[in-house]
């Protein structure tokens, strides 16, 4: 499973009022397929990424580079894992996997008397894959809010289709464009959902604990198989 509540927070989510045991969550790494996929919260925001367009000229060859976008993004099952802190939780994903298409053009011709002379013009995609980037999340837990700090380490392979084997000299440029790209936004990303989209739901749990007259407990971090468990005790 991937989400594991006990019977004190499920009486709680239907109005009841539950015990004074402490309350259990348990998370495995499967939590972050619920992501990815069911709800697919992350997958919308890591594919709003886009690829900036940029253009110039080499000797006899003008090229342009534009409509570049992330399409493909994906955690493997076994990727996900598990460290405790103090106060939240250091979430650790190996194996991710980022695909983008860029599209690109190249003219060749010569200058005859000063002026371009176009010879040739061929236009196709540019793809960039990465087969293993890390994404580390440290989430710090105050009082039913994560403060995220994520950060990501990617690298791209470039594949160009036949007709731009031309811009093979673009090669390292666009590597390095769209690795950049990546690794500044995606942590930028996964830092927006979990601020919009679990911490509001997280807020919406502690007022549910107030209001049955839980406003004073104590929380207890704590991993074990890889599973994360989060105890919160009422005084």
């Amino acid at each position: 499973m991937e989400l594991c509540i006990d019977a004190n927070i499920v009486s709680l989510l239907r109005g009841k009022k539950p015990s004074k045991s402490p309350f259990t969550l348990t998370v495995t790494p499967n939590i972050w397929n619920v992501l990815e996929t069911e709800e697919n919260i992350i997958n919308e925001a890591v594919r709003s990424i886009t690829i900036p367009e940029f253009d110039g000229q080499q000797d006899l060859v003008k090229y342009r580079i534009w409509d570049g976008r992330l399409d493909y993004f994906c955690v493997p099952k076994t990727g996900a894992s598990f460290q405790d802190m103090s106060n939240g939780v250091r979430v650790n994903l190996r194996g991710v996997q980022f695909r983008a298409i860029v599209k690109g053009r190249v003219e060749l011709g010569k200058k005859v008397f000063g002026k371009w002379v176009q010879i040739a013009r061929m236009s196709g995609d540019i793809k960039a894959t990465c087969e293993n980037a890390d994404v580390d999340i440290t989430l710090v837990w105050n009082d039913f809010t994560f403060t995220p700090t994520v950060t990501v380490n990617s690298d791209f392979h470039i594949e160009f289709t036949h007709h731009l084997r031309n811009l093979d000299f673009l090669r390292g440029e666009i590597q390095k464009r769209v690795r950049n790209k990546v690794n500044s936004e995606v942590p930028q990303k996964i830092a927006e959902v979990i601020e919009n989209k679990v911490n509001p739901r997280l807020q919406k749990f502690k007022e549910k604990m107030i209001a049955k007259g839980y406003s004073d407990y104590d929380i207890e971090w704590n991993v074990e198989n890889n599973a994360l468990q989060v105890c919160i005790k009422p005084k």
